[in-house]
């Protein structure tokens, strides 16, 4: 039987993930069942949305959403399973705080340790599932998921405050094993600087074009492109919800001078607040949940060079205001970067980052789109299991939520 080609657009962490995933689909006599092409629009793959990320979130961010705190519960544990330990940072743990000047500050902590409660529940129906099956969470167990602060441990601009053991992620080294990984796939092709316009159904397959006009044809697309691939989907099914697309902006810092400034810290400050979380001793990652600083609106792929190099300087100044008003340790902080980048949500606001499932827009087309990354392994697996059911063996998110070792995405291939 003949390979099939598939077309994964999109070359962040979730199309990598899936390609990789895919790439390890073997027929019974032991050759890859796919050959598989990355589009990447950008020069190289992941450096779209995927270029920073900081930690494995378990919900914190959430405490007004259940739901999507839930949700970042198990693409959490599904993502910890795959990876190597050399991909998370020795940072870990995240506190979150409630400021005195909320005008609800007592109602949101309570609201917060409730929704913890919850997580923690939700976790330990996951932890004891895998456990019965033979697996040891690298998180942990779920006594140790979260507690509330002491007081000895608050400062006086907070009131509450639960500390969680979230996974913190090194980044680069996360991007360079999936580049590598990559390259060392032999079914596994990169066409970066690629961007595919139009899609077009073929007799099973489809053509693609590009804005160069270079064709392609595929047995299968998997879209899970980000910046305006998904009106893809819309030209092979007019019915298809399109997700909204937000700029929001990460700053980079460096904290070298500041005291007491490695510990991860969320500030939950009624819709606002304020996160830094560091890398290392040198390098924290800076987000401020508000208008004008780190959500910038809708995406417009059009904006000018000069408006966003103005837009970064006016940004940094309002980053370090709300983070050093916060947090004072931060007051010798040197804001050395803004990354701006497009996110996603199917919601009409951020405060809901719900998991959404690979869909299936058409036979033999998949839209992927994981609104984070703490989702990527999570919608990687569930497009196998929608492709191969059989690759996954015993794999159920209830009664043995362990990913076969054939998808571990580590240096040496398995399976």
């Amino acid at each position: 039987m003949t390979t099939q080609q598939i077309s994964v657009i999109g070359g962040g962490l979730g199309g990598v993930i899936a390609a990789l995933f895919l790439s390890r689909i073997k027929r019974a006599s032991g050759e890859p069942r796919y050959k598989i092409t990355i589009h990447e629009t950008r020069a190289a793959i992941l450096e779209g949305a995927s270029i920073r990320m900081a930690r494995l979130h378990m919900g914190g961010e959430y405490p007004l959403d259940p739901e999507t705190s839930l949700n970042c519960v198990t693409g959490t544990f599904l993502f910890s399973q795959v990876f190597p330990a050399s991909v998370f940072s020795p940072i870990r743990g995240i506190d979150y705080l409630v400021a005195n000047q909320n005008p609800d500050a007592a109602g949101l902590a309570e609201t917060l340790r409730k929704q913890y409660r919850m997580n923690t529940a939700h976790y330990k129906s996951l932890y004891d599932s895998a456990l019965n099956n033979g697996h040891t969470s690298t998180i942990g167990s779920p006594d140790r998921l979260a507690r509330s602060l002491t007081n000895e441990e608050l400062t006086g601009n907070f009131i509450a405050g639960i500390h969680t053991n979230e996974l913190g992620i090194d980044s680069a080294a996360l991007n360079n094993l999936l580049r590598q990984l990559v390259k060392d796939s032999p079914n596994v092709q990169v066409n970066c600087g690629q961007h595919i316009q139009t899609a077009t159904p073929s007799g099973q397959g489809f053509d693609l074009l590009d804005k160069d006009f270079n064709s392609c044809f595929a047995d299968i697309v998997v879209n899970a492109g980000w910046e305006g691939s998904h009106r893809l989907n819309r030209q092979i099914n007019r019915e298809t919800i399109l997700p909204n697309i937000y700029r929001r902006a990460l700053g980079v810092a460096d904290i070298s001078a500041c005291k007491n400034a490695t510990r991860p810290t969320f500030a939950l400050l009624g819709k606002y607040g304020g996160m830094y979380s560091p890398v290392d001793e040198n390098r924290a990652l800076l987000y401020v949940p508000a208008e004008g600083i780190s959500h910038l609106g809708k995406w417009q792929s059009d904006a000018n060079s000069d408006q966003r190099q103005t837009d970064q300087n006016i940004i940094a100044e309002r980053l370090y205001h709300q983070l050093t008003k916060l947090f004072p340790n931060l007051l010798p902080m040197k804001i050395t970067e803004i990354i701006i980048r497009p996110t996603l949500s199917f919601d009409d606001k951020l405060i809901k980052r719900r998991y959404a499932h690979p869909q299936i827009i058409a036979p033999n087309w998949y839209s992927v789109t994981p609104t984070k990354g703490t989702f990527a392994v999570w919608t990687a697996i569930n497009l196998v299991g929608l492709l191969h059911p059989e690759a996954l063996g015993n794999f159920n998110l209830e009664s043995n939520p362990v990913i076969p070792k054939l998808f571990h995405l580590s240096p040496v291939q398995l399976g």
